[in-house]
């Protein structure tokens, strides 16, 4: 295991463990966790990261300037040469153990230091299906992420890039830095910006992958060699299907890409398949479609604060399809399988469907 994890993946009476002031119980919890062999590594992270704080607080505690002063204030008090220079002598070997052990410290504490660097943090946020959330990144880029998707990010950024990763769909609204370019990585796609506002959905299951711009301006390309590379302006997106290697750029109306954000599901001619991939993770439920005719039908309505049944009774009402629901079993002691919901075509307009 990498010592880069979560930080609030460490309990707090470990922290009271390092700083000495932990109880019978925290010491006991403490000892429970460190039998891990990943928390014993994470551990010997820590106690150097505590070590280097020590170190430089104990330093701290010395005072080079009141040191010379005193120094200063003997010499002026003598103005024999003798005792002048005797004085001068006497500043030199008080300062030199100081300086001597300041040194020996920088020396000391220069390979922690890098070991504090090498060892940032790295957070993830994570949603379940049918929830959504909203942050800050380190860098103050503002980010809506939605169901079922994962973000990972280091505690502070560092280098010539702002780099993270993105499994799941993510609107993001850049903090503006021409010297460090905002990186978006994923399974499908990789997109650059600087300073801007633009919609990644590519989850790692899915056969197709989208980048939208709001704003400003993006570069995205491709991570499994197609299509190369892009630059997006303002109401353009790529999206690209994987199964037939196929890449189109068109221009969208990019709030029906990001209404998500706002709590609205908006289908303007969408391939009903991707609609029902949507409302799945929407609503936390494994919507199948039944037969291949269904895929090819093209939908459009805008969902806002609906639940599952209202959807379901509206989709039956707007589009040719009807639905049956299959009962949850349990799998386990407290598990059970997710709802899951069948739609069909209605018997008899296979055929009318285009």
């Amino acid at each position: 295991m990498n010592f880069m994890k979560e930080k609030a993946s460490i309990p707090d009476h470990v922290f009271a463990y390092l700083s000495g002031n932990a109880d019978d119980r925290q010491n006991a919890l403490t000892e429970k966790w460190l039998k891990k062999v990943d928390n014993q590594l994470t551990f010997e992270q820590l106690q150097k990261i505590n070590q280097l704080t020590g170190s430089l607080k104990q330093f701290d505690k010395y005072n080079l300037e009141e040191g010379k002063s005193s120094v200063a204030w003997r010499i002026r008090r003598n103005k024999i040469a003798r005792l002048t220079t005797f004085a001068q002598k006497v500043a030199a070997i008080l300062l030199l153990p100081l300086l001597l052990f300041a040194g020996w410290h920088f020396i000391r504490n220069k390979k922690l230091q890098q070991d504090l660097v090498a060892t940032q943090v790295v957070q993830e946020v994570k949603t379940q299906p049918g929830v959504r959330s909203h942050f800050f990144l380190p860098d103050g880029t503002e980010v809506w992420l939605n169901a079922a998707s994962t973000l990972k990010f280091p505690s502070v950024f560092r280098g010539k890039t702002r780099t993270i990763e993105l499994n799941g769909e993510a609107y993001f609204e850049v903090a503006e830095n021409k010297k460090r370019p905002f990186i978006v990585q994923s399974n499908s796609l990789e997109v650059a910006a600087l300073g801007t506002a633009f919609n990644l959905c590519a989850y790692a299951g899915d056969n197709i992958v989208s980048a939208t711009l709001v704003e400003g301006k993006v570069e995205v390309t491709s991570r499994e060699g197609r299509g190369g590379t892009f630059i997006l302006e303002p109401n353009e997106q790529i999206k690209i299907e994987k199964d037939i290697n196929k890449t189109i750029k068109t221009n969208v109306n990019v709030y029906d890409v990001i209404a998500w954000k706002d709590g609205k599901l908006i289908f303007n001619e969408t391939p009903f398949h991707e609609a029902v991939l949507k409302l799945g993770r929407w609503f936390n439920t494994d919507m199948v479609l039944a037969g291949e005719s269904l895929a090819k039908y093209r939908y459009t309505a805008t969902f806002t604060n609906e639940d599952l049944s209202q959807v379901l009774e509206l989709l039956e009402l707007s589009a040719p399809i009807e639905f049956s629901m299959v009962a949850r079993r349990k799998t386990g002691d407290s598990d059970f399988t997710r709802k899951q919901i069948i739609i069909r075509a209605k018997p008899g307009i296979t055929k009318q469907i285009k």
